[in-house]
């Protein structure tokens, strides 16, 4: 099935996560509409959030695609994933 979806990262607040992130999105075939980063600095560990807007992708692609995502040191809590219709 091929739908946009609306993805939210919950991850660490260093530099090259959102290059991590997008770098295997991209290397899965998903094209990005727009992302958005901030962070959330009253945790005491600085909580990162990356919003993500995907145009049309293959729902195979996006699982394949978060679950090396999952995989990397960068997650702090689970991914959010809402299809768009």
């Amino acid at each position: 099935m091929v739908s946009a979806y609306y993805l939210r990262f919950p991850c660490v607040d260093r530099p090259g996560v959102v290059g991590k992130i997008t770098t295997v999105l991209g290397d899965n075939g998903i094209n990005i509409g727009s992302a958005h980063a901030e962070v959330n600095k009253t945790h005491s560990e600085e909580l990162g959030y990356v919003h993500i807007l995907i145009d049309e992708a293959k729902e195979a692609s996006i699982n394949r695609a978060l679950d090396q995502i999952r995989s990397l040191d960068i997650m702090l809590g689970p991914i959010k994933l809402y299809r768009i219709i």
